[in-house]
């Protein structure tokens, strides 16, 4: 796989390679294909000179590599931080997945923000409209496809957002723990869910995003977590 990649981005600098989709949840099976995220850099020769570059190389989708499926989907990493910083949920998914191929040590650092509230905040609105979307899905293709499957993907998305304000959401004046991989947890979900259950998580991560209006996630980029604390 990594030959591949090597071979797209030849004129550029990998700074990650992570994997995300079914594969992350560990909800994939035997014809699961795998999702992989390629975060690239442009050399700083090319940028001085003025010269146009991409910040997005095309995708590569079923591309087969030693009997299994690949898509790929290729970022220059001054997207990716843009992507971030707009609480884009897929992008939070990317940086945080534990199956890293490559981390470079910018990426590294562009975890510790994660957990702060004012970022936490910006991922909701995201994380709502990724749901809805997948409610959407739902009912717009019940007839052509299997609909529990966008309604997991929209439970395990809501699920999974709930959670991690629960985990990183700690009480006024206590410092910000530092992330720990394992503390952020990409788990199977049940199979037996209902549209309600989706509905009433949208509802109470609604009800959080609005106590929290005034943040923006441009107040962590950069943040030092020794001295953040929540307000």
């Amino acid at each position: 796989m990594l030959d591949y990649i090597n071979k797209i981005v030849s004129n550029y600098d990998i700074r990650m390679v992570t994997e995300i989709g079914s594969q992350m949840w560990g909800m994939d099976h035997v014809d699961s294909d795998h999702d992989i995220i390629v975060i690239y850099s442009v050399p700083t020769k090319t940028i001085l000179r003025g010269d146009k570059y991409k910040s997005n190389l095309p995708s590569k989708h079923h591309i087969e590599i030693e009997c299994s499926l690949y898509d790929f989907q290729f970022i220059e990493i001054g997207h990716f931080v843009n992507l971030l910083k707009k609480g884009n949920i897929n992008a939070v998914f990317a940086i945080l997945s534990p199956l890293s191929v490559v981390m470079q040590d910018e990426i590294k650092e562009l975890r510790k923000v994660i957990s702060s509230i004012e970022f936490t905040t910006a991922m909701i609105p995201s994380t709502i409209g990724w749901a809805k979307s997948q409610l959407a899905d739902m009912e717009k293709r019940k007839d052509t496809r299997d609909p529990t499957k966008s309604l997991r993907c929209a439970y395990r998305t809501t699920k999974w957002m709930s959670d991690f304000l629960q985990l990183y959401v700690i009480p006024e004046d206590a410092c910000l723990p530092p992330i720990k991989l394992g503390d952020v947890k990409f788990e199977p979900v049940k199979s037996d869910i209902c549209v309600e259950e989706v509905e009433c998580i949208i509802w109470n991560l609604e009800t959080f995003k609005h106590q929290y209006e005034d943040q923006t996630p441009e107040d962590c980029f950069p943040i030092k977590r020794s001295q953040k604390q929540h307000p």
